[in-house]
Parts: C-alpha cells; structure tokens; sequence
C-alpha cells in the first residue's frame, strides 16, 4: 500500500512526539530495571519506525529526503541509501529481566531490522547519526551535502565545507532543517537512544530535573551546536574537506592537543548531554564552568 507524502509527514511528527511525552513520563517515574527495559524497547522501536518511515517513497511526489534517504536518486550506486546507526540495545539490555516472551521476540526483531536497515543483497547502506566522540560521521556530512545540492544551498562545483555541513546538521544555518523535519525527527530520536541505550548498572538512571518536578515533553527539544575546528595552540598548515567520502582532512600539524575538533554539544533534559568517550572532555569542561553533564 502506498504511503502518501502527507500521512509520511503526519506520521514522522506525531511519533516525533509520541517519544517526547512517552519520555517525559517515563523518566519522571521511580528508576527500576522494569521501567528501564520498556523506556530501552519502546525507544529503540520508535526509532526503526522513524527509519523506515522516512524511507518511504511517497507516490506522486518529489520529497527530497525520501529519495536520499532511501537511495532511489542513485539506484545504480553500490552505496546509495542511507539507515541510522544501530543502538547498542545488545549490549544495553543483556542482563535485563526480559522475562516476558513478547519483550524478547521485540528484542530479536529490533536487533534483526538495525542489522540489514537499508540494504539489500546488491546494495549496502551508509550508517548516519552514530555520534562517535560527539562528532557527525561521513555518512551523516554525505547526506546533508546531497540534500544542500538538491535544494540549491551549494554548488556541485564547489568542495563542501565540513564546517558549513555541520551547522546545517545543527540547524545553525536553518535552510536544511526546517525543509525537512522528519531529518530533526531522525537526528533528535537518534541522539535520545544513543543516551539512554546503556546499561542500568553502568548509569546513573534516575535523571531529574533541576527544580525536582517531573519532566514535560519540551524538556526534550535538543539544541545543538558545532563547536569548530579548535587546537589548542598555533596551527600550521590547513584543515580541508574531502568532498570523496565527506570526511574531514586533518592534514594540519598542531602543537598541542586538539580541542572539540569537529564537534558537537547538545543542550536538553536542562544540562549538557554528550555520549561514549567525549564524557570525560565534557566533565573536565563542565565542572570548570560549573555545569551538570549527563552522559552514558
């Protein structure tokens, strides 16, 4: 059955807050492991649907993001379509109680859709928003470049800027973003599992806010940032692009250590958020400024 483009783009924002208030309820609520193996399941199922939604080739319509998205602009191309980074939900809900028999065939059908997304026997899929050490991927700077060609924001002539790709990814420079919600939808939901995706035991859980009350679905809006290519001392030579694999070229030479190289920072939840091993960056940072990170 064909999926018109207004029911995709219905279904992309309603789910979009469906996650938003389901989240809102369920870290307001006392942290246990039952809350936190359906706050992991219904989260991470959320997000396939919001994978295979924006995959949807509306009939009869010219939707840019569906057609990058799904590859259907380069069927030719041996990599053409785009999937999200699978979650670690493996690892995150192996010693989970998932006693009930629906949990775990959930559990095996969510780990069976992140490992095949997008592909097919001829065909593989670039992985996008894994946020590996706060940073966007190759995969996340390759589509935004081919939707900023599609809609005319850059020249095909011209070699795309990392930089300007990830403010575009931010919503810094808003022509991109605002085009194309479901790609918001895609990112935030992204991040959101990313964070929460982690052993109950290896995390503090019981995530409040600042006055005490419980959380409401716009405490869950993200604002994020670039934060630039920034060194810590003088920079001989140039940090370029490489427009091949949408990767950036750091040829350049410092003297020091490299500070939030390419970067991300994201503000939600009233605090910092980051994930993986750029908590301990973002604890050193915060704890300077008086800050309160909250990472996995």
């Amino acid at each position: 059955m064909p999926m018109y483009y207004e029911t995709q783009a219905s279904l992309v924002r309603e789910l979009w807050m469906v996650v938003q208030y389901f989240l809102a309820a369920s870290l307001s609520l006392p942290p246990n492991t039952h809350h936190h193996s359906v706050r992991l399941l219904t989260l991470v199922s959320a997000l396939a649907l919001l994978d295979a939604i924006v995959r949807r080739n509306p009939p009869h319509s010219q939707h840019d993001l569906s057609r990058v998205y799904s590859g259907a602009l380069r069927p030719e191309q041996k990599v053409g379509a785009f999937a999200v980074a699978a979650p670690p939900l493996a690892e995150s809900s192996e010693e989970l109680p998932l006693s009930d028999p629906h949990a775990q065939e959930i559990r095996s059908g969510l780990l069976d859709y992140f490992a095949s997304a997008g592909e097919s026997k001829h065909r593989q899929a670039r992985r996008v928003f894994a946020f590996t050490d706060m940073r966007f991927g190759s995969g996340d700077l390759e589509l935004i470049h081919r939707l900023a060609l599609l809609r005319g924001c850059m020249s095909g002539t011209c070699p795309p800027e990392a930089s300007r790709l990830s403010r575009y990814l931010t919503g810094e420079v808003p022509e991109l973003l605002s085009a194309f919600p479901g790609l918001v939808a895609l990112r935030d939901v992204s991040f959101l599992t990313h964070l929460l995706c982690v052993k109950i035991t290896s995390a503090g859980m019981d995530i409040r806010r600042n006055d005490g009350r419980p959380w409401i679905a716009s405490d869950f809006h993200l604002k994020w940032e670039f934060l630039g290519w920034q060194t810590s001392n003088a920079v001989h030579g140039e940090t370029g692009y490489n427009a091949e694999d949408a990767r950036p070229n750091r040829a350049a030479q410092t003297d020091g250590k490299t500070l939030g190289e390419g970067r991300v920072r994201v503000y939600g939840l009233q605090r910092w958020l980051t994930l993986g091993e750029a908590i301990r960056l973002v604890k050193e940072g915060a704890e300077k400024a008086g800050e309160h990170p909250l990472g996995s």
